[in-house]
């Protein structure tokens, strides 16, 4: 029993349940977004004056609150992907027939490996398949999924920080405010070049298109009353 745990904990470990590269790009853009709405809610006097603090606690308290419900999502959507993988195990291996499990199996697979897969090929996958350990019957959530949550809602809190970071240090709210658009900016480039550098595109393309999608993400926003 000791040994199936070690082998199920190791395939999930590998699983697509974790949190990849281009998932964290892509919460530091939405998170940076969540801000911005805050952010861009600052009414600058004529002397740079500006009362911001409610506005910085506001956005800041916004983030904490999406990289919660996002990373406990992101635990539930993974728990049910289990459950799932657990129902087809045992589909597969207690399937009436040779020829319903390797239907079974084949099912399940990716359009592009199902399409080229022979049939030789299918029955070594499902003898491989028929060998395996037993997985878990009654599980919740493991601890590679309750850290990629955890980094989920650390990467939205920390997000918001650089662009309250000015409104703090600055005693003029107006250059504040610069600063502050032209850091999210920065962010905002420098997750869409290393997303599309990661996924195969043109990294300068990527991040000028991540700038225009936040952008039109915004105004959505603004225009929806966030």
């Amino acid at each position: 029993m000791e040994n199936n745990a070690r082998f199920w904990d190791a395939f999930l470990s590998k699983s697509e349940n974790t949190f990849d590269p281009s998932d964290r790009y892509l919460e530091v853009m939405f998170g940076v977004i969540m801000a911005l709405s805050f952010t861009s809610a600052v009414s600058v006097s004529h002397d740079g004056e500006a009362q911001i603090e409610h506005l910085l606690w506001a956005a800041i308290s916004c983030n904490i609150a999406w990289g919660l419900i996002d990373g406990l999502t992101f635990l539930i959507s993974s728990m049910v992907k289990r459950s799932r993988k657990n129902v087809l195990y045992h589909s597969i291996i207690n399937a009436q027939t040779k020829e319903e499990g390797m239907r079974r199996a084949k099912e399940e697979l990716q359009p592009f490996i199902a399409g080229i897969i022979s049939d030789e090929q299918m029955i070594t996958l499902y003898k491989k398949v028929k060998e395996l350990p037993e997985p878990p019957k009654h599980f919740l959530f493991n601890c590679h999924e309750t850290i990629s949550a955890i980094n989920i809602f650390l990467i939205n809190f920390f997000s918001t920080l650089p662009l309250a970071l000015p409104f703090i240090f600055m005693a003029n709210a107006y250059y504040a405010k610069i600063a502050s658009d032209s850091i999210s900016l920065i962010i905002l480039f420098y997750c869409g070049y290393r997303t599309a550098k990661y996924s195969g595109f043109r990294p300068w393309l990527g991040g000028i298109g991540m700038v225009l999608l936040a952008f039109v993400f915004f105004i959505l926003t603004k225009l929806l009353g966030g």
